[in-house]
């Protein structure tokens, strides 16, 4: 697909990328299977994770010091929600004050330098 160019009237630009843009691979449906069960299985892990997080079990350090795929696929601004007293607002301020993109993904030493720097525990307490 095409657009007009705003430049001149006579170009024509790509949109999306053009003939760039990557197609799906055509999976059969025992691979689509597999990969669907995969996709849950890492929801549910997730889940589970922010659920400790959520019960005080464990702590934004050791969450961010994790060296497994799931901590790693997992992205900041769900860790910071799961934190009892933090809800959108506090994070998305905290997120802005540590300069932490808000697609950020959780990497092995990156947030105990960036997020843990700027974290408060305190401002959990007061509602």
């Amino acid at each position: 697909m095409f657009v007009r160019c705003c430049v001149r009237r006579d170009a024509y630009v790509p949109l999306y990328g053009g003939d760039d843009s990557m197609a799906l691979p055509n999976l059969t449906p025992e691979q689509r299977q597999t990969a669907l069960a995969k996709a849950a299985r890492a929801r549910r892990d997730r889940v589970g994770l922010l659920a400790v997080v959520k019960s005080g079990r464990t702590s934004l350090a050791e969450v961010f010091d994790r060296a497994d795929d799931l901590a790693k696929r997992t992205r900041v601004v769900q860790v910071l929600r799961a934190v009892p007293g933090y809800g959108p607002a506090k994070v998305a301020a905290l997120m802005a004050v540590c300069g932490v993109e808000e697609k950020r993904r959780v990497a092995v030493g990156w947030a105990s330098d960036s997020v843990e720097g700027c974290w408060n525990p305190s401002l959990a307490d007061r509602g």
